[in-house]
Order: C-alpha cells, then sequence, then structure tokens
C-alpha cells in the first residue's frame, strides 16, 4: 500500500523526515514480532487486507467492520506498541528534563462505566474511524 511518491518529494529536509520515520517504523516492526506470540506470517494478509480496504473507502466505499476482532486485535496491539516505543525513542533523542513530573493519568470514562476495557477501546476506536471518515467525506466532496 503505498502512502508517498518519494520522487515527487523535492526538497531534501522532508525526503530525510521521511526516510527517517520509515526508519523508525521499520524499527517497531521488527521490535513488535520479536515481543509478541504473532509472527510476520499472521500480520502481511491483515496489512494487505486494510490497504484494499483504504482503497474501497478511498473510493467511497462503506468498509465497516470488514475486519475480524482477532485482526482489529493484532492491529490495535501493534499500534499500542508503536506508539509506546516512538516515545521511547523520541525520549531518548530528546530526554525529559530531570525535574519533570509524571503523573498516570487514567479517564475517568473507564472507572465510570460498566464495559470491559477491550470493549470501551474497541468502540472508541470505532468512535473515532466514523468521526475521521465524517470529517474526509465532507470535507473532500
Amino acid at each position: 500500500m503505498p502512502i508517498v511518491d518519494k520522487s515527487k518529494l523535492k526538497r531534501p529536509e522532508i525526503l530525510e523526515n521521511f526516510e527517517f520515520r520509515q526508519n523508525i517504523n521499520n524499527q517497531v516492526v521488527e521490535a513488535f514480532f520479536n515481543n509478541v506470540v504473532y509472527t510476520m506470517d499472521d500480520y502481511k494478509p491483515i496489512w494487505k487486507k486494510v490497504g484494499e480496504l483504504n482503497e474501497r473507502w478511498l473510493n467511497g466505499e462503506n468498509v465497516t467492520n470488514m475486519l475480524s476482532l482477532k485482526e482489529k486485535l493484532l492491529l490495535t496491539e501493534h499500534l499500542r506498541f508503536y506508539m509506546e516505543y516512538r516515545a521511547d525513542y523520541m525520549e531518548k533523542l530528546s530526554p525529559i528534563p530531570k525535574d519533570a513530573v509524571r503523573k498516570p493519568v487514567r479517564p475517568i470514562m473507564y472507572l465510570a462505566n460498566g464495559f470491559s476495557t477491550l470493549d470501551l477501546v474497541l468502540n472508541e476506536l470505532e468512535d473515532l474511524r466514523n468521526l475521521f471518515q465524517k470529517f474526509f467525506i465532507n470535507s473532500h466532496q
């Protein structure tokens, strides 16, 4: 699923930034499969399916609920791993000052409802996807 045509990146700093981010993405994928029970063989067909669904969605097709729960969980786990890995990587490049105070935050909605965390996360992801889809479609018509 190509996202960018490198030949169209004329400014060297943009190409450099793109390659820097691609390098991080490659590191994340490698680290992810070294730390989880999934294998690349589990991931490749799902990523191919996501690429096909993206194409269909960009062509105006409704692709809601086209992934199984197992596929959604693998992608969610990968995204969470990516976010944590990237945060750690960026913190190494620009360390947080020693006098900074970190406090864990847990949104009240996780504490105040009767849903399991998994159900809540999947519902929130679906809501965000719908919101993005409405914005994207409305802004490009």
